[in-house]
């Protein structure tokens, strides 16, 4: 060949993302749930343990009421759901392990006990996609964009600005 057939194509350059929301835009968000109702509650304990420990989205849905330990205020992230694939326990704070309390009280005693910790209302597996759109109707009261993933990324640039 004596020219490059792609010279004039166009490509993506990879942008970057930078998740910077500040504490005000956070508190915001977290008093947009409302916790008078199960789904209200199970959304305000998964913001909150995702601020606390900076557990991934996925992992933290799968979580079973076996895998928390609210007298060693520890998580359990099983293996079989784990991204690394590598079993691991992550510290929570008490107001974690109050929420998380409060959200396990409430479960019908008839569930199952494989039934995740942050379930739809009827006992189901919460998919991501179904807490990505809950996010995208509290950014909408708050006029801010936050995705379960942005928790993750506020949760180190605190851990972070906490040890400066």
């Amino acid at each position: 060949m004596k020219t490059n057939p792609a010279i004039k194509l166009k490509y993506r350059r990879p942008t970057i993302q930078v998740v910077d929301h500040s504490e005000k835009n956070i508190r915001d968000f977290m008093n947009a749930i409302e916790t008078d109702t199960f789904a209200g509650l199970r959304d305000f304990a998964f913001v909150n343990m995702m601020l606390d420990c900076g557990i991934r989205p996925n992992e933290a849905l799968q979580i079973k009421p076996s895998d928390v330990n609210l007298q060693g205020r520890q998580i359990r992230v099983r293996r079989e759901y784990a991204k690394t694939r590598k079993e691991r326990y992550l510290p929570i704070s008490l107001q974690v392990v109050e929420v998380l309390k409060k959200l396990i009280s409430v479960r019908p005693s008839d569930w199952e006990t494989d039934v995740p910790v942050l379930c739809t209302y009827d006992g189901h597996r919460m998919p991501a996609r179904g807490m990505q759109d809950r996010f995208r109707k509290y950014s909408a009261k708050i006029n801010v964009e936050i995705t379960p993933y942005h928790l993750r990324h506020v949760f180190g640039l605190f851990y972070v600005r906490k040890w400066r």
